[in-house]
């Protein structure tokens, strides 16, 4: 399949601007000899309203979907099975996920080696984890991409919009009510 490498730019703009987001929302505090942090947003009464201008993961799942759905169309059109067609996508995603995990264990190591206080080592840890939050997500909607692509076929352009309207609905759930559990 050919590569277009604007859409890999598309999503890694996307991914990189998610990161870079969720560092400017943390406040890093020192005090008393300890390093702490607030999510900016919990204080910032308009902040969470402010985030909905900056929504870049939509564009790194559409543009998924989009490959996605091109890649299973040329693996099927060949003959070529749907096990192993997610098999190849799960293994794009597995190895950098898998450097990344393993980086992060090396820096915990390396911290507690260090003598970092085990709880600030083990927030840390989660923070670094966090990054990876969309990856259940996206792996479902990969495994999901034959039936949805036929279900886009039948029905068109409401498909994405009945999406869209979802998560919207889910968005201002969890930010006006605060009903977390919705998100």
């Amino acid at each position: 399949m050919e590569r277009y490498r604007y859409l890999d730019l598309m999503r890694v703009v996307a991914i990189g601007g998610v990161v870079y987001g969720h560092w400017l929302l943390v406040d890093v505090t020192y005090s008393g000899g300890r390093l702490s942090g607030r999510d900016a947003v919990d204080y910032v009464s308009w902040g969470r309203w402010v985030t909905w201008a900056f929504q870049v993961m939509p564009v790194f799942f559409l543009v998924g979907g989009y490959v996605n759905a091109r890649s299973w169309t040329e693996h099927h059109a060949r003959g070529e099975s749907w096990t192993w067609w997610v098999r190849d996508r799960v293994m794009r995603l597995w190895w950098p996920t898998t450097v990344f995990v393993v980086v992060a264990i090396l820096a915990v190591v390396a911290a507690r080696a260090a003598g970092a206080n085990p709880a600030a080592v083990a927030e840390a840890g989660w923070l670094a984890a966090l990054q990876l939050w969309f990856l259940p997500a996206y792996l479902l909607l990969i495994a999901l991409t034959p039936a949805v692509l036929t279900v886009h076929r039948r029905c068109g352009l409401a498909v994405p919009a009945g999406m869209a309207a979802a998560a919207a609905l889910a968005g201002a759930g969890v930010t006006a009510p605060h009903l977390h559990v919705i998100g």
